[in-house]
């Protein structure tokens, strides 16, 4: 192929997104402007989409969430015959690992601290909801921080790599089937945030059937006019923090913080980073 047709080519596969693009270009603007008018209220969690005390700040440094070329999918064959229907760990666990990796645990503390108890939990399988994206996330954070020691080597060698890649599709390959439940519950309002994480932090590390262009649409609708994202039907400002708690749904609710007419900080922030990663998308594929 010239480079004319790759010109033409490209052009005409923008041309084909462009519906798509401009409606993710909207809404990120919508809700740019929602946190620029209530970025005094928010919690630490509706900037990064995590419960991100002060010792978690590299996680919201730009290059932390640099994205690499390429995509791949999930595979079916992967998903847990057996789930487990509690979580396999608390906010604060998962924390204090996440803290160990980045070594931010104390004033220039060492990086890619490993204990046996965060192991064991982080690579454990049949893990649920928040406990299976957090599994993943920590893997992200193994991979940027190369921490090679959590696998026993020396350094990031080609080993290293594949472990990681295994556990992201092992666990994106379980949130692809959590959110296809989601989906086929009709996407209940409690389980909104959990589907939007998944979504955020699997496109994020390159799995591209999780920018469904009919899952895009449902996103679109639940945003509020006034850019956010949360409950339509509730009112009034009410900052509230909700430890985990376990529901008749076996679901955990995230600490977050409820603003006027219902929007929720962290909603809005991971539909933001999931929004952020349909704009890639389409503008790449």
């Amino acid at each position: 192929m010239n480079s004319a047709l790759i010109v033409f080519a490209t052009l005409s596969l923008i041309s084909a997104n462009e519906p798509k693009l401009n409606d993710v270009i909207s809404a990120l603007d919508k809700a740019t402007s929602f946190f620029e008018s209530t970025y005094d209220r928010l919690s630490v969690d509706g900037v990064a989409g995590f419960r991100l005390l002060q010792a978690f700040q590299q996680v919201l440094h730009v290059d932390f969430w640099t994205l690499k070329p390429g995509w791949t999918q999930t595979d079916s064959s992967l998903v847990y015959p057996k789930v487990r229907i509690l979580e396999c760990f608390g906010e604060e666990m998962s924390d204090r690992c996440m803290i160990q990796l980045l070594g931010t645990w104390e004033d220039n503390g060492v990086s890619c601290q490993k204990t046996e108890t965060c192991s064991r939990l982080m690579m454990a399988l049949n893990c649920p909801d928040y406990s299976l994206s957090h599994q993943l996330l920590y893997m992200i954070i193994i991979e940027h921080k190369g921490c090679s020691n959590i696998f026993g080597a020396q350094h990031m060698d080609s080993k290293s790599f594949h472990i990681i890649e295994d556990y992201k599709k092992v666990f994106c390959s379980n949130m692809m089937q959590r959110n296809l439940e989601i989906e086929n519950n009709d996407f209940p309002y409690f389980q909104q945030d959990l589907f939007l994480e998944n979504v955020m932090l699997c496109g994020h590390v390159g799995f591209s059937d999780f920018y469904k262009a009919r899952w895009l649409e449902y996103i679109l609708v639940w945003q509020q006019s006034a850019g956010c994202f949360g409950k339509h039907d509730e009112s009034g400002y009410s900052p509230r923090e909700e430890q985990y708690v376990f529901t008749k749904h076996k679901r955990v609710k995230r600490r977050e913080k409820h603003l006027k007419g219902g929007c929720s900080d962290h909603m809005t922030s991971v539909a933001v980073g999931a929004l952020g990663g349909y704009l890639r998308f389409y503008g790449t594929s």
